[in-house]
């Protein structure tokens, strides 16, 4: 719709789940995604707890093209 519509073309990956462990092959994954162009939406968690201090991946990674 976006690109038909308006003509954006947006390019990306929608991702709701996640875990508690770091994972350098994801992180570079993601990276990957993102020196392609590509958005990557993650979900963050639904238990209450402070992301911040407890990290939830793929959402904790600090890379600019997650939301």
């Amino acid at each position: 719709m976006m690109r038909g519509t308006y003509g954006v073309d947006i390019r990306l990956t929608n991702n709701s789940w996640g875990f508690s462990e770091y994972s350098q092959a994801l992180y570079d994954a993601i990276a990957a995604s993102r020196d392609a162009g590509m958005l990557f939406i993650a979900g963050a968690g639904n238990d209450g707890v402070d992301d911040d201090t407890s990290p939830f991946y793929p959402a904790s990674y600090d890379l600019d093209n997650i939301i």
